[in-house]
């Protein structure tokens, strides 16, 4: 400003000259003094009466002396004169050049001569506010800016690294012609903070990046350091970070002036942004990329005006829930896919994690866009697919099989399946049929109905469903399923398959979600062939398992496959279990032979226990007695047999159990095995005494009546005590049917007479009632005068036992004398008149009398 009078003017110049002197003072406190002085009266206090542009004439050089002043105190108020100066005056030619030439002194070199690094902050500021003030003119001074920030840029303290970023993305926007040639010097140390601990310094130096490659010489730019670090970010913890990556990229494809020559790295960068796990910044990526299809739409109006006019619509066929990216979007991806892919494959099978998981989500947007030209690359794109199904990250499974899934969409099944069946039939693995259940999901139903008799025919074969790993029974069923639900209609041939391949890793699962997932399966087959129940499914068609269980069976040991097949159909068959009936005695006759693995024999004698309480479902079938014929001969006798140690000593109890479950009655059972009776009513009307003919009794009674006798004497007492149940039951039956003879009875007594010493309480009972139930049965030849000395040693040897020192056994044993001394009261009579004054009970012996005398 000016004066008006003449005075004040003269005393201005005094404080000037004086405010001169002492800016040139030895002493730092006048130095500091004479600037703060400036710095009120000209800016603070506004109270000068010469123009500021006369001043700084005056203090210009001494001004720009104290930024190398030893006194920081003096830089610092040098430094805020200078700042107000930039701001007031027009900045010429030579102040500038006298102040970056300090500037690059102080900043610049090899070795920084500010050692404050506050004074370095305000000074790279200070550099940011000379850009901005004079723009343009700055041009012949952008090699010294880059030079400064070169060395700002990794300094060590983290404020000025980040207003060095700033400083960088300002000269680069603003000197783009001069900073054009430079730019490359500042990629790498704006890269050095873009793994720095603080989110918003690597969001500075992403922005700065974004401005440097933007408006600089991208001939010679370190493609790899940019874009990696680039994708690196996107892996970052903090959404800004990951937002900034987004917008400097959409910045590149819609600004950077040799942006074609890059598509090939920004578009998978865009992409990935797009699989964000941020809602908002998804939307953001999606709203920039669309605007970058779109200018590429228009700046290739000419080459894609055919697609523009006819192939605007969605297709018929094509994900649902997915919106479509425009023609500008998708002709970009479609003309870099052959660059993208292989890049791609590799990332997907990267040692990190995270790579993986980003790839995987990659490569849906890839499909997405690429639609139907990605069919040049599925075989390549699948055999990756495959091992990044395997992998045990469920993110990748879901994202790789969403891909699959969106591939099948846009090629032909002609096409990926002649590249899948082979690869899965020579070595499939879940990831595998991760892959195919997909790839039917997403298929149109007319075009994969003309390969559904050769899917279902590779996935019943025996090396692709027999597999106990539970992930990849899981994958099989999710095929099985795929196609259930592609509303296809299914011909008997291929419901067999899939029951074949359903049932198969039911019975070898071994994890409740497995079992409960096959079941369900099972029973939308059986929905979808219109039948009433699921068990219809194992009546018509498990014949071929039959086949193949004839084939093995001879070789069969506890981790075979079909033995465990057949044990599910047994357990699960039901009612269909008669149909078959045939088949699978044919099969049991070689599984339960002597010498067969003693697991697989247990497990087998128990499941048909189980289907033999329930005999209702199976009894009315035409060949019923037959099997029951043979089980018993073929099956259950050679079992019987003695052999040492404790695994055949397991075995016959199992195989006796199996005997009574065949041929004892339904409540017998239930209380033998203290089960509920639930099945009582079906025994009434449907026993086995009724169902079996004469003949076929007679045969069973003269095989097993040996075998029962040994067992009695078995050393497992529920092997003895289920003898003695099948014994009562032969001794009623046999009687009825006129087999039992009276060399069976004199046979028969002697072992029962002796189990009346067994250790266990309930042997002991069970042979009382066994001898009770004989002699109630006696059959018509049998003369008591005719073998009185046989009665006499059993009448002896009961008589001893009612002095036993259980009050409760010794009550049985007189009930048991009472019932079996009407066959002969008179030779029990005497016997026991002769010794009764013996006996500590009396009162039974005297009772025992008195009914004999009334028979």
């Amino acid at each position: 400003m000016f004066t008006s009078s003449m005075g004040d003017s003269q005393a201005s110049s005094i404080v000037l000259c004086r405010l001169t002197s002492n800016i040139q003072s030895e002493d730092r406190r006048k130095r500091k003094s004479a600037l703060d002085e400036f710095f009120k009266i000209f800016f603070k206090d506004n109270s000068a009466d010469i123009p500021l542009e006369t001043a700084v004439t005056e203090l210009q050089k001494n001004l720009f002396k104290c930024l190398y002043d030893q006194s920081e105190a003096v830089r610092d108020s040098s430094i805020n004169v200078i700042n107000e100066l930039i701001q007031r005056i027009e900045i010429n030619e030579e102040f500038l050049s006298e102040l970056i030439s300090i500037l690059l002194w102080r900043l610049g070199e090899n070795e920084v001569n500010e050692p404050s690094e506050e004074i370095r902050l305000r000074l790279v500021t200070m550099t940011d506010d000379v850009i901005s003030k004079v723009e343009t003119n700055i041009s012949p001074f952008a090699g010294d800016l880059v030079q400064i920030l070169t060395r700002t840029l990794i300094d060590s303290y983290p404020k000025v690294r980040q207003m060095s970023c700033k400083c960088a993305g300002n000269l680069a926007s603003t000197a783009p012609r001069n900073f054009y040639d430079h730019s490359n010097k500042l990629i790498k140390p704006i890269l050095a903070s873009f793994n720095h601990q603080h989110f918003r310094m690597r969001v500075a130096a992403i922005e700065a990046l974004g401005k440097v490659v933007r408006y600089g010489n991208t001939k010679n730019l370190p493609t790899q350091e940019v874009f990696g670090s680039l994708a690196e970010r996107l892996f970052d913890s903090n959404p800004s970070v990951r937002l900034a990556v987004t917008k400097v990229i959409g910045d590149w494809l819609v600004n950077m002036y040799d942006r074609y020559s890059f598509f090939t790295k920004m578009i998978p960068l865009i992409l990935t942004s797009l699989c964000d796990e941020l809602p908002e910044l998804r939307q953001e990526a999606w709203e920039i990329w669309s605007k970058a299809g779109l200018q590429y739409e228009q700046e290739n109006e000419q080459d894609l005006k055919e697609k523009m006019d006819f192939l605007s619509e969605k297709p018929d066929h094509y994900p649902p829930g997915v919106l479509r990216p425009n023609l500008g979007c998708r002709t970009l991806v479609q003309r870099n896919t052959c660059q993208i892919t292989p890049a791609l494959s590799r990332e997907l099978e990267d040692w990190k994690n995270d790579i993986r998981i980003k790839s995987a989500q990659l490569l849906c947007w890839l499909v997405l866009h690429a639609e139907t030209d990605i069919t040049q690359h599925t075989e390549t794109l699948l055999t990756t697919m495959y091992k990044a199904c395997n992998q045990t990250d469920p993110r990748i499974v879901d994202n790789v099989e969403k891909a699959a899934e969106y591939i099948a969409y846009f090629v032909p099944p002609d096409t990926y399946m002649k590249l899948l069946l082979q690869v899965v039939e020579d070595s499939c693995t879940a990831g595998h049929l991760c892959v195919l259940s997909a790839l039917i999901r997403g298929t149109k139903l007319d075009l994969l109905q003309s390969h559904f008799d050769s899917i279902t025919d590779l996935l019943s074969t025996d090396n692709i469903c027999r597999n106990r790993n539970a992930v990849y029974q899981f994958q099989l069923l999710k095929c099985c399923e795929a196609l259930l639900n592609s509303g296809n209609s299914l011909s008997s041939e291929n419901a067999e398959k899939l029951f074949i391949t359903i049932v198969t890793v039911k019975a070898l699962s071994s994890k409740k979600e497995t079992d409960d997932y096959s079941q369900d399966m099972l029973v939308k087959l059986s929905d979808m062939m219109g039948y009433s129940k699921e068990t219809k499914l194992y009546e018509y068609y498990t014949g071929p398992l039959f086949k193949k269980m004839s084939a093995t069976v001879d070789t069969w040991t506890s981790v075979s496959y079909d033995h465990q097949i057949l044990y599910l159909i047994l357990e699960e068959g039901g009612s269909a279990i008669g149909v078959h009936l045939s088949d699978i005695i044919s099969v049991l006759k070689s599984a339960l032979k002597v010498d067969g693995d003693p697991i697989v024999k247990s497990k087998f004698f128990t499941s048909l226990s189980t289907i033999l309480s329930r005999r209702h479902l199976i009894n009315t079938a035409e060949n019923y007695q037959e099997f029951i014929k043979s089980l018993i001969h073929d099956c259950i006798c050679p079992n019987l047999v003695w052999h040492a140690g404790r695994s055949a000593e397991a075995l016959r109890t199992v195989v006796l159990a199996c005997l009574c479950a065949a041929l004892l009655p339904q409540d017998e059972l239930a209380a033998l095995f203290n089960e509920s009776d639930k099945d009582a009513a079906f025994q009434e009307t449907n026993p086995t005494s009724e169902v079996l003919s004469k003949e076929i009794i007679e045969e069973i009674f003269t095989n097993l009546f040996p075998h029962l006798i040994n067992t009695i004497e078995d050393s497992a007492v529920k092997s003895r005590l289920f003898s003695l149940k099948l014994l009562q039951n032969f001794f009623r039956t046999a009687t009825d049917k006129g087999i039992l003879t009276p060399d069976h009875v004199n046979q028969a007594y002697p072992m029962l007479l002796k189990r009346l010493d067994d250790v266990s309480d309930s042997v002991r009972k069970e042979a009382v009632k066994t001898l009770t139930v004989l002699y109630q049965n006696l059959p018509s030849s049998y003369h008591p005068d005719s073998f009185k000395p046989h009665l006499e040693s059993l009448f002896g040897t009961m008589l001893i036992h009612l002095d036993d020192p259980d009050p409760n056994f010794q009550e049985l044993m007189m009930d048991a004398l009472k019932t079996i001394g009407k066959v002969s009261p008179r030779v029990l009579y005497d016997k026991l008149d002769l010794v009764k004054e013996r006996f500590r009970n009396n009162r039974m012996c005297n009772e025992i009398l008195q009914y004999l005398k009334e028979c």
